[in-house]
């Protein structure tokens, strides 16, 4: 079945924020719309939709009526690859070293006793990565119409990157709402509206514990040097470079 049809596309990798930007972002559209219910962690996806046929999270559950002018967007974990040419692209990005920390710590029940050089050696996690920025990387190179959102950059000052990305999708926003839009995208804020809806059990809860350079706290050195050699290990030359450009620990940690 081929895919819907969007103008935009929310893409990242897993565990890199992609909740808490559409949450934001549905947010903000709508606002922008005057809408008079609150956006919260189930209907956000009526307004940005997985880029898929789930009745939940996906196509399913869209109200493509409520926009009006504005873009559909769709949130999508794929790679990079003929059926993403033609779109505008929001592309959210996370330091891969943080991606895998997070993976690790949400492994498997039958990885739950080993560590970090059991879970490398019998996980996919870290090859998948690989895989996936590889693509983007050479990607990237070719598509131009993209806006760059960096997860180390709405840490910093979600605000600005949240102004950035609605001049890129179109969506207009006033002081007062985006005032809005950013104290209620604060963790503590986005932990109390999941509790207030009622999202699921705690496997389906989608608001964890955010942060930058999570690893550093979570492994000694050793593990930190392994993690980012297990990485790069996978890495195309322009993928080790894309990510030297972004800021990622991967090539301080492995030595590039």
């Amino acid at each position: 079945m081929p895919k819907p049809e969007a103008d935009i596309l929310l893409c990242s990798y897993r565990v890199s924020g992609r909740t808490w930007v559409r949450f934001m972002l549905s947010d903000c559209i709508a606002r922008a719309r005057g809408w008079d219910r609150e956006v919260d962690l189930t209907n956000c996806f009526e307004w940005i939709p997985n880029w898929s046929w789930s009745e939940r999270t996906g196509w399913g559950v869209f109200q493509r009526e409520r926009l009006g002018p504005l873009p559909v967007i769709a949130a999508a974990h794929d790679r990079f690859g003929p059926i993403l040419r033609g779109h505008r692209i929001v592309w959210l990005y996370r330091d891969p070293m943080d991606i895998l920390t997070s993976r690790f710590s949400r492994r498997s029940p039958e990885l739950a006793d080993a560590d970090l050089a059991r879970y490398l050696e019998v996980s996919s996690d870290a090859l998948s990565y690989a895989e996936w920025i590889n693509s983007w990387a050479s990607g990237l190179e070719k598509h131009k119409d993209y806006c760059l959102l960096r997860y180390e950059d709405l840490i910093e000052d979600r605000g600005r990157e949240i102004v950035r990305l609605c001049d890129f999708c179109g969506v207009p926003l006033s002081e007062t709402d985006l005032a809005s839009v950013v104290e209620r995208g604060s963790l503590e804020a986005m932990r109390a509206i999941q509790n207030d809806a009622g999202v699921g059990g705690a496997d389906e809860h989608r608001v964890r514990e955010g942060g930058v350079r999570k690893f550093e706290s979570k492994f000694g050195p050793e593990d930190r040097a392994l993690l980012a050699h297990t990485l790069s290990g996978s890495l195309e030359p322009n993928a080790l470079g894309l990510l030297s450009r972004l800021g990622s620990a991967v090539t301080e940690y492995a030595g590039g």
